[in-house]
């Protein structure tokens, strides 16, 4: 769609156009295009250049720069030219931009008046008389002059300029042509506030806040008048946050109504203090009392669909992840942390309800009870969800003996009496009810015949870790399954405070080991600090890199990171470990490529996803029921166990599916040999 719009835009379009294509229409608007100027234009500019007297020695510059910008838009842009974007809305030709450059530059060079008062009388005249696309056209001769100021300060400092102070901030020759005179700072400024997209530019040039006193006067005049977000311009540029004060909510929140976080990101980035003032703001509107709709209206303003807790949250943390300060929102954002914690509540309900398969009862119990933890507004958002969005007087009755009866009370009347009206017949029947939800029917989904619950085994000591070491040693195995797994973050990983936590965090909270036999369930979160040196080598010697047996995972790329943080000893080479694990996925991917591995009645059957793949293979899917629980919490549970197991095992599984289909078809494709590892 980009390349459809950019290939009209370079046209100048100037009036909206429906684009239709094979399966959208595309409306390209008159405001994103060029614009097209008469042929009488240049002849009125230049009329006006040769009438205005002040010019002096200026005329030849100014005439020939102005006839050259409007020649830009004379003629529409032809398909496939190349564009040098101006503003959002203003583009002109690559070769036209440089043309211009060029003449520019050698003016500048060679100027025999001040290059200072050069740059911004130049300016000054674009801004004061019309001009085709005036903005546009100041900031293409600031950012002109801005590119070869700082070639110039380069070659300075390179030596390449020698016996001359040329444009050094030093100089102090009052006959000098680059010499910057306190009135060209004054001007420059003037300039800046008068057009505040220079201001930046302008200062890197003038240095305004090194003479801040010069200007203090001009600077309190114009922030007594400035529009906020101007306000906020300056005194992020010139780092005043602490001589001036702004009502940041009353400029912030406007644009979080309006969702122009872009806007936001940019007056923020600049200045640190002011992106701390934006996150304070963030972290009030996040307050759990808080009336989106309420705000909005306060401002006179329509709530747009992003003003909300979650996003405004959202938006909060990216600002402090871009500054590598996320951490600070758990001590210092509560705001902020209640409203992540709240989407996640919310998406861990609607889950339930709408994808059982893929969640199970008492993890996501385990999972909702440590979000919430003692958070009282949380609790009630958990029986108002339940409740009074989902209708489930069970599980609400459930959660009830939990946190008591008192969060009832306080839901909605029609919620209370749906609770009331159906208790009763709950509670005849609730240890059936939950017994059940505890333990589905799991016939629909698939457990290999030779897989029994003696044949697994959990490993969380260092007794157990060497008896498994030394199984491994005796028998030898000559194919494992490896898998991994922890307990989703929600993206909240990078928001925890304390550095041995979020350390252990980088670990997966379990490593599953499979062999035809046995299936072992590492609890890697602890057991890796409890392990002596010697134990850690003979892990690696016997299993990691050991080169008799096969090593298979699915999609293993993100395990392999986690299991990084887990065996830092070996970091140095274990991208060696990595390499050697075969990933199923991509091995079933190359072959379907050539041949149709998996067909029921000549249609081919899905493999995506490790589920899929298994019941394309055995005819039923894996049980994932487990995927998404609190795999931090200990004791585990026998269905967190078996599950781990199993994702593990099955891969031998359809390992061995694979090799036979293989000789069915009659396929020359050897993935187990070393040199075939992917």
């Amino acid at each position: 769609m980009h390349s459809l719009r950019d290939k009209f835009l370079t046209l100048g379009l100037t009036q909206k156009i429906l684009i239709k294509s094979k399966n959208k229409m595309i409306l390209i608007n008159k405001n994103h295009s060029s614009r097209i100027v008469s042929v009488e234009a240049k002849k009125h500019f230049l009329n006006n250049v040769k009438k205005d007297k002040k010019l002096g020695k200026m005329e030849p510059i100014v005439e020939k720069f102005g006839a050259l910008w409007i020649s830009c838009f004379e003629t529409r842009h032809e398909a496939n030219q190349k564009i040098v974007p101006i503003t959002n809305r203003v583009r002109i030709l690559e070769d036209d931009a440089t043309e211009i450059e060029e003449y520019l530059w050698e003016e500048f060079m060679n100027s025999k008046q001040n290059i200072y008062q050069l740059h911004l009388n130049l300016i000054e005249y674009f801004h004061s008389n019309q001009m085709v696309n005036s903005d546009a056209c100041i900031i293409f001769l600031n950012r002109t002059f801005e590119g070869w100021w700082k070639q110039q300060v380069n070659r300075v400092k390179r030596g390449v300029i020698k016996n001359s102070c040329h444009l050094m901030q030093n100089c102090s020759d009052s006959t000098c042509l680059c010499l910057i005179q306190p009135e060209f700072v004054e001007k420059a400024f003037q300039l800046a506030i008068a057009k505040i997209f220079l201001l930046n530019s302008l200062n890197k040039i003038y240095k305004f806040d090194d003479n801040f006193q010069m200007l203090q006067p001009t600077i309190e005049k114009f922030l007594s008048n400035a529009i906020i977000l101007h306000k906020i311009r300056l005194i992020n540029e010139l780092k005043l946050n602490d001589l001036y004060q702004i009502d940041y909510e009353n400029a912030l929140i406007p644009l979080l109504i309006e969702d122009k976080y872009s806007t936001i990101e940019e007056m923020v980035s600049t200045n640190e203090k002011t992106l701390y003032a934006f996150v304070d703001v963030c972290n009030n509107l996040c307050n759990d009392n808080t009336n989106f709709k309420k705000v909005a209206e306060s401002f006179k303003m329509k709530k747009c669909h992003n003003f909300s807790g979650s996003k405004v949250a959202k938006y909060a943390v990216n600002c402090l992840k871009k500054i590598n300060k996320s951490n600070l929102v758990t001590a210092m954002y509560p705001g902020i942390i209640f409203q992540l914690k709240l989407n996640q509540l919310r998406f861990l309900i609607n889950n339930r309800y709408n994808q059982s398969d893929l969640i199970s009862f008492e993890g996501w119990t385990e999972l909702l009870t440590s979000l919430v933890g003692d958070n009282e507004n949380l609790i009630y958002q958990l029986f108002l969800e339940v409740i009074n969005y989902h209708k489930d007087v069970l599980t609400g009755f459930h959660f009830s003996k939990i946190y008591g009866d008192k969060y009832i009370s306080r839901l909605p009347a029609s919620a209370q009496a749906l609770y009331q009206n159906n208790i009763e017949l709950i509670k005849m029947d609730y240890e059936n009810k939950i017994f059940q939800l505890k333990n589905p029917n799991t016939e629909k989904f698939y457990w290999p015949e030779n897989l029994k619950n003696e044949d697994l085994e959990l490993i969380n000591c260092k007794e157990s870790f060497n008896n498994m070491l030394d199984y491994f040693e005796k028998n030898e195995p000559d194919v494992i399954g490896l898998d991994c797994e922890w307990k989703p973050s929600f993206g909240t990983e990078d928001l925890i405070d304390d550095e041995d936590l979020k350390a252990k965090n980088q670990r997966p909270d379990t490593l599953q080991i499979a062999t035809r036999n046995k299936v072992f369930v590492i609890d890697s979160r602890d057991l890796v600090d409890l392990l002596d040196e010697n134990e850690m080598d003979r892990f690696a010697k016997l299993i990691l890199f050991s080169e008799k047996m096969l090593k298979l995972g699915y999609d293993f790329d993100q395990d392999s990171k986690k299991l990084y943080h887990s065996f830092k000893k070996f970091k140095h080479v274990f991208f060696e470990f990595s390499e050697n694990v075969i990933n199923i996925n991509q091995v079933i991917s190359d072959l379907e490529k050539n041949w149709s591995l998996f067909e029921t009645n000549g249609k081919s059957l899905k493999t995506k996803g490790l589920s899929k793949l298994t019941e394309s293979c055995f005819g039923k899917p894996l049980d994932k029921s487990e995927c998404m629980s609190n795999w931090q919490n200990r004791p585990l549970r026998k269905s967190q166990i078996r599950y781990a197991c199993l994702d593990a095992y099955i891969l031998i599984e359809i390992h061995d599916f694979i090799q036979r289909r293989i000789k069915e078809l009659n396929i020359e494709y050897d993935y187990t040999s070393k040199s075939s590892f992917l």
